[in-house]
């Protein structure tokens, strides 16, 4: 497929089948997802600008993967120190190798880790969506104690009678398709 997209971008093939860019050609007609269009496209351009990539690729030394994630540092001037690197590089591996070559640190991926409150945490329930003006009562949530401890947490919502009753006015109100 690489050497496909390779003749398709040279000849400019994309544009007579209608596609306004390789990319919408490797999304649209090829039926590629947008990461795996661009993936495939990045490598394919590389290869065209170092083709010693290719019978690396072949030969399972390098995968699509590393050849898009090292597209853009890789160069006819430093192919011959990367080249050796690459081959059976892991992804960390090239991405370590890449924050090395733009002088940074490798990125770090974001991530969501659980956090557990010290104290009771207020929280205030908004107006009804009817549109009146509705007293806000304030709810309070209890902290979760951390994983261990012996004490259990007070059951917050239980049961149908600890939701506030604006809560329980509006479900009944939705199931009937009227508003408040």
């Amino acid at each position: 497929i690489l050497l496909h997209l390779i003749e398709v971008e040279q000849r400019k093939l994309h544009l007579e089948l209608g596609h306004s860019s390789l990319f919408s050609y490797a999304c649209k007609a090829l039926h590629y997802s947008e990461p795996a269009a661009h993936r495939r496209i990045s490598s394919a351009r590389c290869i065209s600008r170092i083709p010693e990539l290719y019978p690396m690729l072949l030969a399972g030394e390098v995968s699509l993967t590393t050849i898009s994630l090292i597209a853009q540092e890789l160069t006819p001037e430093n192919k011959t120190e990367l080249l050796p690197q690459l081959s059976g590089a892991s992804r960390k591996k090239v991405e370590k190798l890449v924050a090395r070559i733009r002088g940074g640190a490798p990125a770090i991926r974001d991530r969501i880790r659980p956090m557990f409150a010290k104290a009771p945490i207020k929280v205030t329930a908004g107006s009804m969506p009817s549109g009146r003006e509705q007293k806000q009562k304030p709810l309070v949530i209890e902290a979760a104690p951390k994983q261990g401890s012996e004490e259990q947490a007070p059951s917050t919502f239980s049961g149908e009678n600890d939701v506030p009753e604006d809560a329980n006015a509006m479900k009944y109100a939705c199931s009937r398709g009227r508003s408040l």
